[in-house]
């Protein structure tokens, strides 16, 4: 293959597993959107992973982007994708690799020693949400019987919070991945403090960066807009992060004292036979599963309220495209992202002490029975979400891209 002929545009390429993602996923919506706009700024711009379904593309923007595809098991672990992707680099010339949710464990095949591209880590989660989610895996397979669960309070448990087990094995992974990395980007400042605090780096000089995930507008009045009876839930249907069966529960225990409203579950996951069995014992009324949908903008715009339940969100994005709907949001304060979004609670959506399923039920009923709070915090809402523009987050993009290139040219890479 031929080498691509070097121009004064800078070339820049992100790496997932698979673009866009079932369901239109949201750290490949959100690197839809930065390419793009990075594309506009005069980058020349590539998306690498293993499946590639343009039929899921989001229809409003242009794709000024080149999506390729890679042949081995996993962009972050096999040497046949190292080996491929290294060849990438030295062909298309690649100034910037950035790889989104998972960092590339052999990076070093990909850039050796002495290479002029930088790496760039954006983590779309919280720090260390391997653990969190190691340890609810395995205490949701071990608490299905009762050996199980002897088991998990007899020698898991133990092991994971006495010796840290899991901590100390991903906080080595980590300052692997920080100190061969040219930048690690977080979601906001308080997982930037987290994460210097935690790998004993000084924040002063730490090569870590806070930069939000964008927003899309609406289109049309979402402030004023009408809306019907619905509390929405948008995700995948997952137990270890997104905990759908707290919201069943929680539903049981308030639909029938407002018998006009309705719950709609939009997403799939190997979870949701249990959710629908779950729901079906609960006797929970006026809900239904919707599956995935590649039009969610038509659920945001009818519905008044969106509930999320899980145990981990590094941003939840379903969160601020709620906002920008007019979708007034209710979730557990489990995360510093969730935190930003929401903050200060009662205006821009609700945040509820985790996990507190009473709590929550009784913050959502008091929501659905309160018309004028709903149509106040509508409005609060949809100008939030106008804090979290492309433009604005671009932005801090372009000026980590330029910081980390000017950092590199001066140690002579």
């Amino acid at each position: 293959m031929e080498t691509a002929k070097k121009t004064n545009k800078k070339r820049i390429a992100f790496v997932h597993e698979t673009f866009p993602g079932v369901g239109g996923g949201g750290s490949e919506r959100c690197t839809f959107d930065l390419a793009n706009y990075l594309s506009r700024q005069g980058y020349e711009v590539y998306v690498w992973a293993h499946e590639h379904d343009a039929g899921r593309y989001p229809a409003r923007l242009p794709v000024a982007f080149r999506v390729m595809e890679l042949p081995g098991p996993s962009v972050h672990r096999s040497k046949k994708d190292a080996r491929f992707m290294a060849e990438l680099v030295r062909r298309l010339q690649i100034d910037v690799l950035v790889s989104v949710v998972h960092p590339l464990l052999r990076i070093r095949d990909i850039l050796p020693e002495g290479s002029s591209c930088r790496y760039v880590m954006a983590n779309h989660s919280t720090p260390f949400w391997e653990v969190t989610g190691k340890v609810e895996r395995r205490r949701h397979y071990r608490q299905r019987t009762l050996l199980g669960t002897l088991v998990w309070w007899m020698v898991d448990y133990p092991r994971i919070y006495g010796l840290k087990t899991y901590e100390r094995r991903f906080q080595r992974l980590y300052r692997q991945v920080y100190e061969q990395a040219d930048a690690y980007v977080v979601l906001c400042e308080d997982y930037r403090r987290e994460l210097c605090d935690r790998l004993g780096l000084d924040p002063a000089n730490a090569r870590i960066w806070a930069i939000p995930n964008s927003e899309r507008p609406a289109e049309g009045d979402m402030a004023g807009r009408s809306k019907r009876k619905q509390v929405l839930y948008v995700g995948r249907m997952s137990y270890d992060d997104k905990r759908v069966d707290r919201l069943i529960r929680i539903w049981s225990r308030v639909w029938r004292r407002m018998p006009d409203w309705e719950l709609i579950l939009l997403g799939d996951g190997r979870e949701r036979s249990d959710l629908e069995a779950l729901a079906a014992r609960l006797q929970a009324g006026h809900l239904r599963f919707e599956g995935t949908t590649t039009h969610v903008e038509t659920y945001y715009r009818e519905a008044a309220i969106l509930c999320l339940t899980s145990t981990r969100e590094g941003w939840g994005l379903c969160l601020t495209e709620a906002q920008a709907h007019g979708v007034v949001p209710v979730a557990f304060d489990c995360s510093s992202g969730v935190h930003e979004i929401l903050a200060p609670s009662g205006v821009n959506g609700i945040l509820v002490s985790p996990f507190d399923e009473d709590a929550y039920a009784a913050e959502l009923l008091g929501l659905m029975r309160d018309e004028e709070r709903r149509r106040v915090m509508q409005r609060n809402v949809v100008e939030k979400s106008r804090t979290y523009t492309i433009e604005s987050v671009g932005e801090a993009w372009l000026h980590m891209l330029e910081t980390v290139g000017k950092r590199a040219d001066a140690h002579g890479r």
